[in-house]
């Protein structure tokens, strides 16, 4: 039963991240009207941003803002330089599918040649251990899964 509560507690904030990253990802179309294939690999590559902030010593909170502006930065100039101007000229939504999948691969192979093949960990301090009934998680679990269940619903009226 441990460790049935343990996945459970694993799986909520692991679910929590992946719901602020599929908010995120139909906002981008909602706004673009594409379906960017390239938008998990700009978000692995903004999780080696933060990696390399982190690294250096900087807070983890810190290396995940410096990261979300890169993400931005990468985003706005992909939107701006490449797919704006393709659906300016009325390419097809396919082409423009297709076009963001090479940006995929560019982008997965680029983390590939700078970060290698091996996992990598942050280097943070979990915090205190807070217990329910039998779910076990540590503080920093619980301000993840708060900020990214809390994110999507701060520009509602």
């Amino acid at each position: 039963m441990s460790i049935f509560v343990a996945a459970l507690g694993f799986g909520l904030v692991s679910a929590a991240v992946l719901a602020l990253a599929a908010v995120a990802f139909t906002m981008q179309f909602g706004i673009t009207d594409l379906i960017n294939v390239a938008f998990g690999p700009i978000m692995i590559a903004c999780a080696y941003v933060a990696y390399v902030v982190n690294s250096r010593g900087l807070n983890i909170w810190l290396a995940m803002l410096v990261a979300g502006a890169a993400g931005a930065v990468i985003s706005v100039v992909l939107n701006r330089r490449l797919y704006a101007p393709l659906q300016r000229r009325g390419v097809a939504q396919f082409t423009l599918i297709v076009v963001s999948l090479a940006v995929a691969l560019v982008v997965q192979n680029i983390c590939l040649a700078l970060a290698g093949a091996d996992n990598v960990s942050y280097t943070m301090d979990p915090g205190t251990i807070v217990r329910f009934g039998g779910l076990t998680l540590s503080t920093v679990e619980l301000e993840i899964s708060i900020s990214c269940f809390g994110a999507p619903t701060l520009g509602r009226p």
